[in-house]
């Protein structure tokens, strides 16, 4: 087995280990006592299975973006697109937006709501990979790109500190 299918397969293993221990601490905490906010020891499977179909439409997802391939994001029509579809659904929470908790965060798709900020950190990502694979050598993202990324997260997690405080 060579090297790339070795990693491959350790990473589906770790994965699935990491479900398969989501969808015990889902069961340990939710089964009994949760049916419809009440804690009368009502066993209920509503969470574990809503946990299970979300896990099982992120393996198809995975499957389906594996089979495109990592190479079509070097297009930078590609990468417009995602930027476009992560702003796009940014902009719909003003318009169509559910406000769940007194926060316009969602947007309500029947069964699931959809964060729009999940679509914009996934564009944050391949956004900064794009330019970084186009201007950078590999020498600068040792030197010049790792300790400003570092030094931008040590700072976003320092306002967020104080910021609750």
């Amino acid at each position: 087995m060579d090297s790339p299918t070795r990693l491959r397969v350790a990473l589906a293993i770790l994965v699935a280990i990491l479900c398969g221990f989501g969808l015990v601490m889902i069961a340990s905490t939710t089964v009994i006592g949760t049916a419809s906010g009440r804690s009368d020891g009502t066993v209920t499977y509503a969470y574990l299975l809503k946990q299970g179909l979300g896990m099982l439409g992120g393996v198809v997802a995975a499957l389906i973006l594996s089979r495109i391939g990592v190479h079509r994001l070097k297009d930078w029509r590609v990468v417009a697109a995602i930027f476009g579809v992560a702003v796009v659904s940014l902009m719909a929470v003003l318009m169509i937006g559910r406000s769940i908790n007194g926060a316009r965060r969602w947007i309500d798709l029947g069964p699931v709501n959809l964060q729009p900020a999940e679509i914009a950190k996934f564009a944050v990502v391949v956004i900064v990979v794009f330019v970084a694979l186009f201007t950078i050598s590999s020498e600068q993202i040792y030197f010049n790109l790792l300790p400003r990324l570092l030094s931008c997260s040590f700072f976003t997690q320092f306002s967020f500190i104080f910021n609750k405080i």
